[in-house]
């Protein structure tokens, strides 16, 4: 779901692709539009799953 908005903007240009996602620089709004919440979902993603494994092993969960 993060990436549609930003497949929707982008299209196919890959080089579009690659300057937005791979040197961190959206330049017109659109691009920011789509930019900024595709990376907070990412990073959102990975600090929900870090703190996973702290929960394993405990006596209250069944399996």
């Amino acid at each position: 779901m993060a990436v549609a908005p930003a497949a929707a903007h982008l299209g196919a240009q890959w080089s579009d692709w690659l300057r937005v996602f791979g040197e961190h620089k959206p330049e017109t709004t659109a691009e920011r539009l789509v930019y900024y919440p595709l990376v907070v979902a990412v990073l959102g993603a990975w600090m929900g799953g870090l703190v996973l494994p702290l929960d394993w092993d405990r006596p209250w969960q069944f399996g």
